[in-house]
């Protein structure tokens, strides 16, 4: 089992991680045990084991790579709204009532059925888009 795309097993991304840790505390000054805290640091030198670590580590880069996932998602979306990465909540709004007054199949009804049906898909799309987004910038 590879490790988030890199390529790498689980065991060779642990070795590494944990040879990155033990150079960073083999280069950092140890500091004196606190007797009254009633626990003596463990032989790595640490009141956590190195697995806890390695774990909270890939936990934490498994987070960012559900953030980056959510931030592509929000930006295609604001694309599809015209907008680009960085508006807010009311760029998004404006955007979707513009569109709504062009696409709604209620200002379209005198038009052919191809293009009224054209006009319905695009505002349900639009709405698919303003929901969507509407659950993810909450997030922001």
């Amino acid at each position: 089992m590879t490790n988030g795309g890199t390529g790498q097993s689980r065991d060779e991304a642990y070795q590494a991680w944990f040879d990155r840790m033990r150079n960073k505390r083999a280069s950092a000054p140890s500091p004196a045990p606190d007797p009254s805290a009633g626990n003596a640091p463990n032989a790595a030198g640490g009141y956590w084991s190195t697995d806890n670590l390695f774990r909270d580590s890939e936990l934490q880069a498994e987070r960012d790579s559900e953030e980056r996932a959510r931030r592509g998602e929000i930006a295609s979306l604001l694309a599809r709204l015209g907008l680009g990465p960085d508006a807010s909540w009311a760029d998004v709004n404006a955007a979707y009532k513009r569109l709504a007054k062009e696409h709604h199949p209620d200002r379209n009804i005198d038009k052919t059925t191809r293009t009224s049906q054209h006009h319905l898909e695009e505002m349900m799309e639009l709405n698919r888009v303003h929901r969507t987004l509407r659950s993810l910038m909450a997030g922001s």
